[in-house]
């Protein structure tokens, strides 16, 4: 099993919750800026800082269709991604500065011994706002770690709460 994956670091997810997230950072795929909301649904990494600052990141782990985890500052990527700070745009602004009450890891109900499909983590805050941090592969998005408002597809279930 990959020690990055997320059911392996619960406590690093577990000392999130009480905090605030005051700075989204993320390194997206260049070639990606004709989606729409492009700084949410563009493939890259996504980096948060804390009102403690406390550093995270979350990252594709695309061998087992799943997110890894590491508490340090993301590694910059290349030149094919660039390095943005959408902390203040109208997806992030009611969702910065509120405190983070639990998260979710979500599986894939087409998990398996290798394939653990850990592909989603959604974040519940304060304020009632939810986002979650998705890894997609299929026809429309290869390989790609977004952020969405919330999972909506039926092939999911949580597999634990952090709170």
């Amino acid at each position: 099993m990959n020690k990055n994956i997320l059911s392996c670091n619960q406590k690093s997810l577990k000392k999130i919750i009480g905090k605030k997230i005051i700075k989204v950072e993320r390194q997206i795929f260049k070639d990606d800026d004709d989606l729409d909301d492009y700084e949410q649904n563009a493939d890259g990494y996504i980096q948060f800082t804390f009102d403690d600052n406390f550093i995270i990141y979350f990252f594709p782990l695309t061998e087992l269709e799943s997110i890894g985890v590491k508490e340090i500052e993301m590694p910059k990527l290349g030149d094919s991604y660039q390095w943005i700070n959408p902390s203040c745009n109208e997806f992030w602004s009611n969702k910065t500065n509120v405190v983070i009450t639990a998260i979710d890891v979500i599986i894939s109900r087409f998990r398996t011994c290798s394939q653990p499909m850990e592909h989603a983590l959604t974040f519940h805050l304060k304020n009632s706002q939810q986002f979650s941090i998705e890894f997609m592969s299929d026809d429309n998005c290869l390989d790609t770690l977004r952020v969405v408002g919330k999972i909506t597809t039926e092939e999911s279930i949580v597999l634990m709460n952090i709170f």
